[in-house]
């Protein structure tokens, strides 16, 4: 079996433009040889800006892995069985726009990963069915 690590939220801290968090399986995790684990960055709740809890105001961000843009849909880590446990993933966060005429509070924005297994490596190729006549009962 296998266990992925997404952490449950984080922060920005107040006065920062950005943070991290890490993607990671976890040490000791198995996976059958010829499969491959993905975790793709599934959805932004608010189209990957943050909302203000009550009220209107929103600040948009990015998301980065390797200085490079993850849209929804992108995957951000992948792991295929019989090689080793990937390093993680760490992605930013960053504000793409100021803060500085926004209303005080808390805002926030929920982000979904989907996770999924897959075969890899199969190919199948079949040209036909051979005709093998009639048969009577």
């Amino acid at each position: 079996g296998y266990t992925v690590i997404i952490p449950p939220s984080v922060s920005i801290p107040q006065g920062e433009t950005s943070t991290t968090m890490q993607i990671s399986v976890q040490a000791g995790s198995t996976l059958e040889s010829g499969k491959t684990l993905s975790v793709k960055l599934e959805s932004s709740a608010n189209n990957f800006s943050l909302k203000l809890g009550g009220g209107s105001d929103a600040i948009s961000y990015a998301v980065k892995k390797d200085n490079q843009a993850v849209s929804a849909g992108d995957t951000v880590l992948s792991w295929t069985g019989g090689e080793a446990i990937p390093a993680a993933a760490t992605l930013t966060m960053e504000l793409t726009e100021s803060t500085d005429d926004k209303t005080a509070g808390d805002y926030s924005d929920t982000l979904t990963f989907k996770l999924s297994l897959s075969a890899t490596g199969f190919t199948g190729n079949h040209e036909g069915f051979e005709d093998g006549g009639e048969v009577d009962w």
